[in-house]
């Protein structure tokens, strides 16, 4: 899946768990723009959670997202309220994304059809509407619906973007994919990644490009395939007996250890061998740990960067980078709080991780983990402590 993010710095950031999942079930084919504003002429500014496009069916899918405090009891078409589990009635996001839709075939009618799509009908771009919302479940009674669907996991909705056909495919050569990409980004509030424009065949000239920032895009795709490749080994993989994957950690200079060893022999003289030696292996101890999980951080999280939505992604990496590495678990597993510690200056601005990532670090860290595919469970005794069923051993 090609994702484009909202420029919008105030728009709602979809959580990175569901863009990952997204990512892992949708192909090159499906471009997804989140978060789009779309400022239709003749219609009130509309503000969509999800438009899908599927470059190689020719398919525009829009769905709203909803989560609710209780499970969904009852699906009613348009007119009625949706009912939940615990008595409420909350409104029909069905006539939302409807109101929403509308404005959507504007913007889809006037230049998109123009530049690109001139021999279609404007009745042919027409997307499909849907709502997604994870509180619909087996147990949910769907009135039938007259327009659109309702789906409840994320595997459902993603079926349907990557297969579902149209009356008229509005599809377009490889050579004019990064345009299209282009114009709707632009038409939907979205932003195009240097990765993105890449994938669609277009390079900018290095004399247009931020060496800085595109140094860093390049290491935020390293670090994605290497939580895919995390991912593949301790999963499917492991049953076929593959080594586990632990991150190489680059070697501390040989000055800086000396430096290090000649400071611990001078403050030990005049203890007793054993004192100095027992005294000395837990400095080592802590500072190794502080060292090594600090340079995780600072691989992927170099520098400050305005756009938070690129450093969760950064954050993401650098803990499963972190948890991975052997050295790391002390027989007690990765500590997130010393993670938390580490790249709290990295998200400045005031704020908080609860409000960027949506939960608690911790609870996020132990979500990174099982979506990576590693069993991992919070320590029973030791808060912010995450381990693994089977830790990493030591290369």
């Amino acid at each position: 899946m090609l994702y484009f993010p909202s420029r919008n710095t105030a728009a709602h950031v979809p959580a990175l768990v569901d863009v990952t999942r997204l990512r892992q079930l949708l192909d090159n084919d499906v471009w997804a723009f989140s978060n789009c504003r779309v400022d239709a002429v003749g219609s009130p500014v509309a503000e969509v959670d999800w438009l899908f496009y599927n470059a190689a069916k020719g398919t525009f899918i829009l769905c709203e997202w909803k989560r609710y405090p209780s499970p969904v009891a009852q699906v009613a078409d348009t007119g009625a309220p949706w009912i939940l589990k615990n008595g409420a009635s909350v409104p029909n996001p069905l006539e939302q994304v409807a109101r929403q839709l509308e404005a959507v075939r504007r913007v889809l009618r006037g230049s998109v059809r123009d530049t690109f799509f001139p021999d279609v009908g404007l009745l042919a771009l027409n997307p499909f509407q849907c709502v997604y919302s994870p509180q619909v479940d087996a147990t949910t009674l769907h009135e039938r619906l007259r327009f659109g669907k309702v789906f409840g996991t994320l595997d459902d909705l993603a079926l349907t973007v990557a297969t579902r056909p149209c009356p008229a495919p509005l599809v377009v050569p490889d050579d004019a994919r990064l345009p299209l990409a282009e114009m709707l980004a632009d038409l939907f509030r979205c932003t195009v990644s240097q990765g993105v424009r890449r994938k669609l065949g277009g390079v900018a000239p290095l004399t247009e490009v931020n060496a800085d920032q595109r140094m860093r895009d390049i290491h935020l795709e390293i670090a994605a395939l290497h939580t895919e490749l995390a991912g593949l080994l301790h999963a499917p993989a492991r049953r076929r007996g593959l080594p586990v994957l632990v991150l190489p950690i680059p070697a501390e200079p040989v000055a800086k250890r000396a430096t290090e060893v000649k400071k611990a022999s001078a403050v030990g003289a005049g203890m007793p061998k054993t004192a100095v030696k027992q005294g000395t292996q837990a400095t080592e101890a802590r500072v190794t740990t502080h060292q090594r999980m600090k340079q995780h951080v600072e691989r992927f999280l170099p520098v400050p960067d305005p756009k938070q939505g690129t450093k969760v992604g950064a954050l993401k990496s650098a803990w499963l980078a972190a948890l991975t590495d052997a050295e790391l678990h002390q027989g007690e597993g990765v500590s997130a709080a010393l993670f938390g510690s580490l790249v709290r200056p990295h998200f400045g601005g005031g704020n908080s991780f609860k409000k960027l990532l949506g939960t608690s670090l911790p609870a996020w860290c132990l979500a990174q983990a099982h979506e990576a595919g590693l069993k991992a469970s919070m320590h029973p005794r030791i808060p912010g402590q995450i381990r693994l069923a089977k830790p990493p051993r030591a290369s």
